[in-house]
């Protein structure tokens, strides 16, 4: 690893660089030469990378790269609920037409009035 003021860099075995973003002005020469960034900063959308940015840590939890192929292993994947983390907002509700439940006049008994 090699570390400035910017952030850091690192060799994977196979020569693959991970890059650890501290400072925006990083973030476009990261996304460029790195296989993966690291950051707590918002990558941008463009980013060639594979990214762990604030917007995956704040949706998925803690993160976890293994394997050759850097497979991500997230505390929060897609679809798993807890009690005490917030759900995504559901989507609304669509309207029904209600069935008018009003008895006829003739079905109404002298004490229903």
């Amino acid at each position: 690893m090699r570390c400035d003021n910017l952030g850091c860099i690192g060799r994977l075995k196979d020569g693959r660089l991970v890059a650890l973003t501290m400072a925006p002005q990083a973030l476009r020469e990261d996304c460029e030469r790195a296989s993966v960034v690291l950051t707590a900063l918002s990558a941008p959308p463009n980013c060639k990378a594979m990214v762990i940015d604030r917007k995956v840590v704040e949706a998925r939890g803690a993160v976890t790269l293994f394997g050759d192929q850097l497979t991500m292993l997230t505390a929060r994947p897609p679809g798993y609920a807890r009690p005490w983390t917030p759900q995504p907002a559901m989507p609304a509700l669509q309207r029904r037409e209600t069935p008018d439940a009003t008895p006829r006049t003739g079905d109404l008994e002298a004490d229903d009035q």
